[in-house]
C-alpha cells in the first residue's frame, strides 16, 4: 500500500489554488492540516491515512471549521457507525447537541447517499449532492461542506466500479455550487493503483498530515473530446 508520505511525494506541491497569506498556504514548501481553514466553496479534496489517529487529525479540524463558519456540514460514516463518529467530535471538543438543533450538523449512512436503492449510481449521487446543496441554501446556510468515507468501495457493491468515473465528473458540478467536499480514503484497504486514480481526480489532496495542490490531477474528461491519455498527456 501507498503510505501518507509515499502519497503526499506523489502529490506535489502546495496549493495555488488556495489563498495566500502570512500563514497560508500559497508559497509554503510544506503546509500542515491545519490550513485547512483556507479551503473555499467549490474545492473537492481527498485524504489520504493509515489508522484512525491520521484520521482524527484531518477530520476534526476540517469539521470544526465548517461548523464554526456557520456551514452545514454533512457526514457520510462508512467504517464508523455515525454513533462512533459523533462520540469522536465530543471527545476532541465539538459539542454537538446545539449544532443538530439548528440542522447544521447531519451524519448519515451509505444507505442514505452513496448506495440509495442498494446500487451506486453517477447520476443519483449527482442529484443527492445538488438537493443536498439547494436544501442547505433554503435553509439559509452559505456553504455546505461534505466529508464521506469511502471503505464502502471495496466491498464489492453493485457499481462501486464506477466511483473513479463519478469523481472525475464531479469537479464539473462544482463551479458555482457553495459546497467542499473532502473524500477520505483508507491507504489499508486500497491497491495503489486504485490510489493513484484517486489522485488523479482530486485537485486537491491531504496526505501525511499535509494539503497539498496535486500535481497529478487531471481536469474532467467531461469537459474535452480527447481520450483519457490524451488529457493527461497535455495536462
Amino acid at each position: 500500500m501507498l503510505m501518507g508520505t509515499e502519497i503526499g511525494n506523489l502529490a506535489g506541491k502546495p496549493g495555488k489554488h488556495l489563498k495566500d497569506s502570512g500563514s497560508g498556504l500559497a508559497g509554503k514548501k510544506k503546509n500542515r492540516v491545519w490550513n485547512l481553514s483556507h479551503l473555499e466553496p467549490g474545492h473537492h479534496l481527498c485524504s489520504f491515512f493509515k489508522n484512525p489517529g491520521e484520521h482524527k487529525d484531518i477530520i476534526v479540524p476540517f469539521i470544526k471549521q465548517g461548523l464554526e463558519k456557520g456551514e452545514r456540514v454533512v457526514y457520510i460514516a462508512s467504517a464508523n457507525s455515525p454513533e462512533n463518529m459523533e462520540r469522536l467530535l465530543t471527545e476532541n471538543g465539538i459539542e454537538l447537541e446545539s449544532y443538530k438543533q439548528k440542522n447544521q450538523w447531519i451524519v448519515m449512512g451509505i444507505a442514505d447517499s452513496y448506495m440509495k436503492d442498494g446500487i451506486f449510481s453517477p447520476d443519483q449521487m449527482s442529484t443527492w449532492l445538488k438537493e443536498q446543496t439547494e436544501s442547505a441554501f433554503k435553509e439559509h446556510f452559505g456553504v455546505l461542506r461534505i466529508a464521506a468515507e469511502m471503505d464502502w468501495v471495496r466491498e464489492n457493491l453493485p457499481n462501486a466500479y464506477r466511483l473513479i468515473w463519478y469523481e472525475n465528473r464531479l469537479d464539473t458540478l462544482f463551479p458555482g455550487f457553495p459546497v467542499i467536499v473532502l473524500c477520505q480514503y483508507d491507504t489499508n484497504y486500497f491497491t495503489p493503483d486504485i490510489l493513484k486514480d484517486v489522485l488523479r481526480n482530486h485537485p486537491l489532496v491531504i496526505a501525511g498530515g499535509e494539503l497539498y495542490e496535486n500535481f497529478y490531477y487531471v481536469p474532467s474528461m467531461s469537459e474535452t473530446d480527447d481520450t483519457p491519455a490524451e488529457v493527461e498527456l497535455h495536462h
